[in-house]
């Protein structure tokens, strides 16, 4: 049942309430229960950020908290820590959100997962600079910005690390 949900999922472009993630989050369920943590953690790492910018961050923390154990890997730890950053991210924690990127950029670097790696600097820099800590967010901004941008997703961190190292500038 979870991969027909998977099959299910719609475009993030068209998501615009938490409704249009219904597949995912009932995907995210049923992958818990049948054990498969691993495919649990990746579907709640592709709605993390949406579910937290619109205020659903307590039942992402849920999710994240029966998915834990399964976070077993450099790349299902660095999925798992930016969940988790973006989850305190959104509920008032910048200092955890701070930890969690720490965390998952030294996992998603661990796994050479670069495009990863590059998004968990631009939000750790972002949560360095709205903590007043402009010295400390150049570092991960500018790693973030040295991403090459050949495609949209690198094209979005790139394009949000140079917005982020304008102001902390």
């Amino acid at each position: 049942l979870a991969d027909w949900l998977h099959t299910q999922r719609t475009d993030p472009s068209a998501w615009r309430t938490s409704t249009d993630v219904a597949p995912q989050r009932r995907e995210i369920r049923h992958r818990l229960r049948a054990g498969d943590g691993h495919g649990a953690i990746q579907a709640i790492a592709e709605i993390a950020d949406f579910l937290a910018i619109r205020g659903e961050a307590d039942q992402l923390a849920e999710s994240l908290n029966q998915s834990e154990r399964y976070a077993n890997t450099p790349d299902l730890r660095a999925a798992y820590e930016l969940s988790l950053g973006l989850a305190e991210w959104y509920t008032g924690s910048l200092e955890e959100a701070v930890a969690a990127f720490r965390t998952g950029r030294t996992a998603a670097e661990q796994a050479g997962n670069q495009l990863l790696a590059a998004r968990l600097n631009m939000l750790l820099g972002g949560a360095l600079r709205q903590i007043g800590d402009p010295a400390a967010a150049r570092e991960p901004l500018a790693k973030a910005c040295a991403l090459p941008a050949t495609d949209q997703a690198s094209r979005e961190i790139v394009m949000g690390s140079l917005f982020d190292a304008g102001l902390v500038a």
